[in-house]
């Protein structure tokens, strides 16, 4: 049935849902990493919106019931509820654009954590704030741990966390 699909796939110049990830890789080289070469060293490109871009798009930031918005999985779509959607993420969006991409370039800069023993438990920086931590366990000094490595890390989504911080602490020696 795989075969037949294939078979029946239109040639030519179609966006398929793989590019879309290139895109994104694209852009994210292109807008957050330094960008060209001076005299006075790496310099970021210099980006402004036109009036009508939207720096993101809806489907990346609108989640229903937990799970990502794609167009479509909608058995209804509506034009007037696509239109409000696109509105609202360009109204939240265009004022903050600046500040998110300042941010976003902030935290490229910032190394990745992946052994947590290593880059937590056992880090220098960390030492006194983890020895608090395994002192007393209060919420105070879980936070303190936290912030600390939110600053110095680029955490993914899914180490982003207190709780994924706690059980780090808590189990990892």
């Amino acid at each position: 049935m795989e075969i037949e699909f294939f078979l029946l796939a239109s040639i030519g110049p179609d966006d398929y849902i793989e590019e879309y990830a290139y895109e994104r890789l694209f852009d994210f080289i292109t807008f957050v990493l330094l960008g060209r070469k001076t005299a006075n060293g790496w310099e970021y490109y210099r980006l402004q919106l036109k009036p009508e871009m939207v720096p993101m798009q809806y489907r990346d930031v609108l989640f229903i019931n937990g799970r990502a918005y794609q167009e479509g999985s909608d058995p209804w779509p509506s034009d007037d509820r696509t239109y409000t959607i696109r509105k609202k993420v360009t109204e939240f969006a265009v004022p903050r654009f600046d500040q998110m991409l300042a941010q976003a370039r902030a935290d490229a800069l910032k190394p990745r954590a992946w052994d947590w023993s290593r880059d937590l438990i056992h880090h220098p920086k960390f030492t006194k704030q983890v020895a608090a931590y395994r002192k007393n366990k209060t919420s105070k000094n879980l936070n303190a741990v936290y912030q600390a490595v939110r600053k110095h890390y680029n955490l993914n989504r899914k180490q982003d966390s207190v709780e994924v911080i706690k059980s780090v602490l808590n189990h990892v020696k």
